[in-house]
């Protein structure tokens, strides 16, 4: 709808954005740019009027963070009722009126855009589905490309905060159920061995394992990352954390597993089974995997943060996935410099998406641990 908002009695039919009062009764425009070239230009001409000398460019960026420039305004364009652009000069014409238009927020709004084949206005249910509705959204009926909503701002590049929020939380959740996944495989297959086995094949696989618990995680995923490609595909690099944070994970469950497998094995209904020449690998499966049900159950569970978190600290280094790709760790670069920060908090929301997640996590795997729990239950 139009609101009409009128200073004088005479009205101009034109539509204006971002227009402030002050500046144009000042008849001038200031804006701050951290543009690199204008930096550089005025830290290496102007610098000595601020008592320093740039001898390089590099040194100039060091020492200027911002240019502020000071523009005189000779001309303004406008749109008219139509949405046809006018350019007039101050000189010319006075502003004296405005008129405001309105676009509502709705929920379950429909994509608005010049027809179906643009890509751009069509989104899709659980990725698959072409649909033409978001949950909520500006009801942009007459395809206005000014008009947006950021309901968690934007960053410096104009992209929605909260659409790269959602979008990344396919990698950081997912990263943490596959690698579970493939360490769940590794840490039965090997501690299986080790327990039901024994013998030589328990000490070897044993010491592998006492070699890299030996080494802090943190420092040897850094390792296994850094000699590996760095510009790699964002898909290849995915696959790459996920096997990178399951051969960190699978040493120590699979001690676990391997001890429980060893006092499983002294069980009456194990050696009965075994007695009756069953094979190993039934015997395994039917009569003793299933009795680990609850550790697995509980650890996996308790494991899923350390898989998001171990993502979110290679991607916020820039070691893992990058852009145009987004995950919570890399939206978290952003917000290294205390200069953005002052400007743009918000750059620190995808902080809390990981650490909501993570408690969520261990909360619920304590309550399935308690649940479990004979002794918990009375």
């Amino acid at each position: 709808q139009w609101v009409q908002y009128k200073d004088e009695t005479e009205d101009l039919d034109a539509l204006v954005f971002g227009v402030d009062n002050e500046i144009l009764e000042q008849g001038k425009n200031e804006r701050i740019t951290e543009s690199r070239t204008a930096r550089s230009f005025v830290a290496q001409n102007e610098g000595w009027k601020f008592g320093f000398f740039a001898t390089s460019e590099q040194e100039a960026m060091e020492r200027l963070t911002a240019v502020k420039l000071e523009q005189e305004l000779v001309g303004i364009k406008y749109y008219d009722s139509d949405f046809n652009e006018h350019e007039i000069s101050l000189d010319e014409a006075k502003i004296v009126s405005y008129d405001y238009k309105f676009y509502p927020v709705k929920w379950f709004i429909k994509s608005w855009g010049p027809d179906k084949t643009d890509p751009g206005r069509v989104g899709y249910l659980f990725w698959v589905i072409p649909l033409h509705y978001h949950l909520f959204g500006v009801d942009n009926y007459d395809n206005n490309e000014y008009v947006s909503l950021n309901i968690f701002g934007a960053d410096r590049y104009g992209r929605d905060v909260w659409s790269r929020i959602i979008f990344a939380s396919r990698i950081s959740l997912t990263i943490g159920f596959i690698g579970l996944f493939v360490t769940l495989t590794l840490s039965l297959f090997f501690g299986a061995l080790a327990g039901f086995y024994g013998g030589l094949v328990d000490e070897i696989i044993m010491r592998f394992c006492e070699i890299l618990m030996a080494i802090p995680g943190f420092y040897l995923l850094l390792l296994l990352r850094a000699v590996l490609p760095i510009d790699l595909p964002s898909s290849q690099t995915y696959m790459l954390l996920i096997f990178i944070l399951a051969f960190l994970g699978w040493p120590g469950r699979a001690r676990i597993i391997r001890g429980q497998i060893l006092a499983e094995r002294q069980r009456e209904y194990v050696e009965a089974a075994i007695a009756l020449g069953f094979p190993d690998t039934r015997i395994m499966w039917r009569h003793i995997i299933p009795n680990l049900a609850t550790y697995i159950i509980v650890s996996s569970t308790l494991s899923i943060p350390g898989y998001i978190l171990g993502e979110a600290g290679l991607s916020y280094l820039g070691l893992g996935i990058r852009e145009p790709s987004a995950s919570w760790g890399n939206m978290l670069t952003a917000a290294q410099d205390v200069y953005i920060l002052e400007k743009a908090p918000w750059l620190l929301i995808p902080g809390a998406f990981i650490f909501v997640v993570v408690l969520a996590f261990n909360f619920v795997g304590d309550g399935l641990r308690d649940a479990f729990d004979p002794r918990a239950l009375g």
